[in-house]
């Protein structure tokens, strides 16, 4: 079991991610709002941000790829099995679904695959089908093949395509949001506890500490009797 401030460590990071996640969220949906919408450059830079802070939280939740030694590896799992067994994070989370952040972190895999894969290097990127009615993007939009359709937005609500395959974004965000939550209601509860530990701490240094008292039958150990 991790060392209360170890603990408080990674609930303060997953606090931060969170925050900077929420606020891009809250970014990239009010100038869907607008009429026209943003330019999609604009969208998916909010788009991104909130990607990439919410893969950081998946990744000190899951440690999917651990690095070091047997010993580091298995510590790094261990410390994610804990937090997300004590901010009640289950496994089918939509956090746990890292695919979409692996298509942003390697994009230029992904262009590597699309020069290989192609065959007529169509490129259908930064596309925005919004509105009531709208159930998706054409066959044209969406590129003829899967590495064609690199990435593009519909809705509402807000579903994010790329490279063939689609992913909704709205849980995430609750996700992420109930987990900034219980993250803070834990490291308030840490606090609680070393307060009550360094307490329990004082008191028994004052006891072991103070001096003796003189017993009131001998008058004290040093006491003679007449």
């Amino acid at each position: 079991m991790m060392e209360i401030p170890v603990r408080r460590a990674f609930l303060r990071e997953i606090i931060y991610q969170s925050d900077y996640a929420l606020l891009a969220w809250d970014q990239f949906r009010n100038p869907l709002g607008q009429q026209p919408p943003v330019p999609g450059v604009m969208l998916w830079y909010h788009i991104q941000q909130f990607l990439v802070s919410a893969a950081i939280v998946a990744k000190i939740l899951w440690a999917p790829y651990p690095k070091g030694d047997k010993g580091f590896r298995e510590r790094c799992l261990d410390r994610a099995k804990e937090l997300r067994d004590a901010l009640e994070v289950e496994e089918n989370s939509p956090l746990a679904n890292m695919e979409l952040r692996n298509h942003l972190e390697h994009f230029d895999e992904r262009i590597q695959k699309w020069a290989d894969e192609s065959g007529s290097l169509n490129i259908f990127d930064l596309n925005l089908a919004w509105g009531e009615g709208i159930t998706g993007f054409s066959p044209f939009v969406s590129g003829g093949h899967p590495t064609e359709g690199w990435r593009n937005l519909q809705g509402p609500p807000p579903v994010a395509t790329l490279f063939g395959a689609s992913y909704r974004l709205q849980p995430v965000a609750a996700e992420l949001a109930g987990i900034r939550l219980k993250a803070m209601a834990r490291m308030d509860t840490d606090m609680a506890q070393e307060v009550r530990e360094m307490h329990q701490r004082q008191a028994q240094q004052s006891v072991s500490s103070s001096p003796s008292q003189p017993n009131p039958v001998t008058g004290g150990a040093g006491s003679q009797n007449p």
